[in-house]
């Protein structure tokens, strides 16, 4: 993994780069607003409420739960019946939803209390947000229920039949007046059939009937369904005792698989177009990945070998149909390091989703393509004093300080071609490798003394400089050459005497 081989401070910045885009120093605070829950009903289904979660500057956070709240969860959906979780990696500013499960067995009456946390996705941490989220719990008189309160069609088969009971819980007579469906589906809802076995019925002290629901999809389109989610709505109308709706909804989605799009590709450390061998990438485009979260090469249990996974959820990453391998994914982005081959000129990449694959997005294979990683601020390149503390101004992140004239300091980056001897295809290192062809690095005009040149992890090159003793005050633009190749231009280092 790319954080056992380097030094303490910069391990955080290329950490959040292969966890949530790539490194970012510049995190000073999150801020979540509370959900709010009014008192509910035990056993009353999946109840909702937004929060936002927002940072300054905007950053990738982990929002999660404290492990011993069974009854809530939360969403990046527009409501709580698709897929929910006790952990999210997304980036601010994000509004999710906490959802209650208010079912009896995980949720008790009276006042029940959880906490949400949201840290930023760095070992270099300053102190997580935390909200507590309270819940008063009831039982009303004569409240109907259903169960399940979700069905989701199984993706395998075309048809299927589900029973939901509906009961009260209360001492008070509830009659079921009436059951009918309200699609809101392809085909004016001939896919679904109701069978009634519950009007007219009384039910009390948890008595209960059946409505039967029969789903058949054979006759729809399956362009219309492919990748989206339906509701039907029963609305089950009581007399006698508390008059209640119950809302059942029904996700279902085509087991047809929609292609990954790919919109662009670009070097990680200069978002530019060209790539090279052992150079990280960033893929971007749409259902890249069937991940809710995200996943970085550290989940795979190939690490704990030595090997650097091509596959991760079944999602693999091709470079003239070479794997390569895969860093981070999401279902929208991908980090990837680009495989040692010796293949140069236009090449084509693709994504291939469990057996999905994307059409071929072409791009240009470079001998090298040399480029710094940068500071969240987009300006300054993620470099390190001896200590391993960020040379930066204390603005772009806390702790930071310029470099001196002389000194000696770390620039991190990648692309910068082949070590003498060649270093390792596919795994990890166990010792750093020097640079066959040793960068220039200029501030500004000034030429600056390279010390040190070589890779030390896949994919991270890391070079030692001594600052230039005429360089003046302020943040100097900073760029590396190598066989023809100069890195990119606009970012700096910031010096002071």
């Amino acid at each position: 993994m790319i954080p056992m081989f380097w030094g303490k401070a910069f391990r955080s910045v290329i950490f959040l780069g292969v966890a949530a885009g790539w490194p970012s120093f510049a995190q000073k605070q999150i801020v979540i607003e509370q959900p709010i829950f009014g008192p509910v009903n035990q056993n009353d289904g999946i109840k909702s409420a937004p929060f936002t979660v927002s940072s300054s500057p905007d950053v990738g956070v982990l929002v999660s739960l404290n492990s011993s709240v069974s009854w809530l969860s939360f969403t990046t959906e527009a409501d709580c019946f698709g897929a929910r979780s006790s952990s999210l990696f997304v980036t601010t500013p994000v509004t999710l939803n906490a959802c209650v499960d208010t079912a009896p067995s995980s949720l008790p009456l009276g006042y029940n209390v959880g906490m949400i946390t949201a840290e930023p996705y760095s070992p270099l941490r300053y102190p997580p947000a935390r909200i507590a989220v309270t819940v008063p719990v009831q039982i009303p008189i004569g409240d109907l229920k259903s169960s399940p309160s979700e069905v989701t069609l199984s993706p395998d088969s075309l048809t299927s039949t589900v029973a939901v009971s509906f009961n009260s819980n209360g001492s008070d007579h509830t009659t079921i007046a009436q059951v009918t469906p309200d699609p809101l589906a392809p085909g004016e809802g001939s896919w679904l059939g109701v069978v009634d076995n519950c009007s007219g019925v009384v039910l009390t002290n948890n008595t209960s009937c059946s409505v039967v629901l029969n789903l058949n999809l054979a006759n729809v389109n399956p362009a219309a369904v492919v990748g989206q989610v339906y509701r039907i709505i029963l609305r089950v109308q009581s007399s006698g005792g508390t008059d209640a709706d119950i809302r059942v909804y029904f996700n279902y989605s085509r087991a047809l698989p929609a292609l990954p799009t790919i919109e662009s590709v670009s070097n990680a450390g200069s978002y530019g177009p060209d790539i090279a061998p052992n150079t990280f990438i960033v893929v971007k485009g749409a259902g890249l990945a069937n991940v809710s979260g995200d996943q970085k090469w550290g989940d795979s249990p190939d690490i704990s070998s030595g090997k650097l996974p091509t596959t991760l959820s079944g999602v693999t990453v091709l470079v003239n149909n070479t794997p390569a391998y895969i860093a981070y994914l999401s279902s929208k982005q991908i980090n990837a390091l680009v495989p040692m081959t010796g293949i140069t000129g236009p090449v084509n990449v693709q994504v291939d989703n469990n057996g999905a694959r994307s059409a071929s997005f072409p791009t240009q294979m470079q001998v090298v393509a040399p480029a710094f990683f940068v500071f969240s601020d987009g300006k300054h390149i993620a470099t390190t004093h001896p200590n391993g503390s960020p040379v930066a101004p204390l603005n772009v992140y806390p702790g930071a300080s310029p470099a001196k004239p002389g000194e000696v300091i770390t620039l991190w980056g990648t692309g910068f071609g082949r070590t003498a001897p060649p270093a390792p295809d596919g795994v990890l290192l166990r010792s750093p490798y020097v640079l066959e062809n040793k960068p220039r690095v200029l501030f500004g005009n000034l030429e600056a003394d390279v010390q040190w040149a070589g890779l030390v992890s896949p994919g991270l090159f890391q070079i030692n400089v001594a600052v230039p003793y005429d360089s003046p005050d302020g943040d100097i633009q900073v760029a590396a050459v190598t066989q023809e190749k100069r890195s990119q231009a606009g970012v700096t280092v910031a010096v002071k005497r």
